[in-house]
């Protein structure tokens, strides 16, 4: 009896660990095939514009420079590969016979929290911009995370917002929070889920800067949608911090003051708090943890 209890459990495990790896792949696998294709197009277009023309570049500018039109693309890059990731998703849920709506939990929630969420969301996003002024980081990594910055948004300014505070928060927050965070939890305890699929979130973003800030909002991300018992709670809290990451960006607002940096990360621990005391009550205190792991 006590064997076969151990046979189910390691079962489980293998079942739920190459789920959350399947769905992971998938959205990872996406991305890079696009980037290579992308790629492949630029270098092509150039090559064929330089042979017709005779000019060829230096080769560390022609690099700069094709690295520079691959990054404009990533917003239209981001719209398609969210859009194949969510079809292959369907897809997947269709051929099981299982409603993805039921398995990502996308319960409504309420206004007061949807307003104290998006305190959080703006809090956050103010507080990690002037992180990057006022915190002993080097020099080379901030100009190489503002280069990525300038690159990633210098694309058509529609297409990065369509891409930046619809469909990332969106597809990310399936696969990071309503499908590999669920699967983990199920096998291991909530705070290393949590943990786990915050770092691979993280590692996901690229570049240094944005590995350490973006593995620190998954985990406040994983945080709401836990104690929210809804995806929808997660994906407006990303929505609404990628939205003032834009709005800061292309307003040019100088983001330096340390009294804001200190007033920003009051706020947002405040808030914080807040939906932490408004998803307080004895089904939750009970239920909260296990939720994640029930679908």
């Amino acid at each position: 009896m006590e064997e076969k209890k151990d046979e189910n459990k390691v079962k489980k495990f293998f079942i739920n660990i190459g789920k959350a790896s399947l769905y992971t792949g998938i959205f990872f696998i996406f991305q890079i095939i696009s980037t290579f294709i992308c790629s492949i197009v630029v270098a092509a277009k150039y090559a064929i514009s330089a042979a017709m023309s005779g000019e060829w570049m230096e080769e560390a500018r022609m690099t700069e420079m094709l690295l520079e039109k691959v990054y404009n693309l990533q917003g239209l890059l981001t719209i398609i590969t969210g859009i194949i990731t969510l079809l292959t998703l369907f897809i997947i849920f269709k051929i099981r016979k299982r409603k993805i709506s039921e398995k990502l939990s996308l319960n409504k929630i309420t206004k007061s929290k949807i307003a104290i969420i998006a305190i959080l969301a703006i809090a956050l996003e103010v507080f990690i911009t002037i992180s990057l002024y006022v915190l002993p980081i080097s020099e080379q990594l901030i100009n190489e995370y503002f280069k990525n910055v300038n690159y990633l948004m210098g694309g058509n300014f529609i297409l990065v917002f369509i891409a930046v505070v619809i469909f990332a928060p969106i597809v990310e927050e399936i696969i990071f929070r309503g499908l590999l965070l669920k699967h983990l939890n199920n096998v291991m305890p909530t705070i290393v889920a949590v943990l786990i699929s915050s770092i691979i979130f993280g590692i996901g973003h690229g570049q240094i800067i944005w590995i350490i800030y973006a593995t620190l909002i998954g985990i406040i991300l994983s945080i709401v949608f836990i104690r929210c018992k809804s995806l929808t709670a997660s994906i407006t809290l990303h929505a609404v911090l990628n939205l003032t990451s834009y709005i800061i960006y292309f307003a040019n607002i100088e983001m330096d003051s340390i009294i804001v940096f200190i007033i920003s990360g009051i706020v947002m621990i405040l808030a914080l708090m807040g939906i932490m005391i408004m998803t307080k009550n004895k089904e939750i205190e009970k239920e909260s943890v296990e939720y994640i792991a029930k679908k």
